[in-house]
């Protein structure tokens, strides 16, 4: 079974986490920054500001990107045994604040589809 783990991002909230949860507090902002964007040389690229929009999604994608990376996989990833790949599956459960709540919100039906398909290439289970 995979591990599950609880992904703080930029410094949401753990209320309601239960105390034996393993998180990972991550952060693309800040004096505690840990995941490393380099917005500025894009925005000098495009020459404008990034829009709220678009600097939502890169966040979402460096937050689950730098989560996976920071877990190790238990025996060394190793894919052999009685259920291939159970080594490498890992479950995450992320909390990250957005610039523009209402286009993300918990209303299933009005936002965009944040489940990983079963045809995941990482093996990993992300929910929000």
């Amino acid at each position: 079974m995979a591990t599950e783990r609880v992904v703080l991002c930029g410094g949401a909230s753990a209320r309601g986490v239960p105390a034996s949860a393993r998180t990972l507090p991550l952060y693309v902002h800040g004096p505690d920054e840990n995941v490393h964007l380099g917005l500025e040389a894009l925005r000098r690229g495009l020459w404008t500001d990034i829009p709220p929009i678009l600097r939502d999604l890169l966040d979402v994608a460096s937050y689950v990107y730098a989560a996976d990376q920071a877990v190790t996989r238990a025996n060394g990833g190793r894919v052999d045994g009685p259920e291939v790949g159970a080594g490498w599956r890992q479950t995450f459960r992320f909390r990250i604040p957005v610039r523009l709540p209402e286009l993300w919100g918990s209303d299933p039906s009005s936002r965009p589809s944040r489940s990983c398909p079963r045809t995941c290439t990482s093996s990993s289970s992300p929910s929000w």
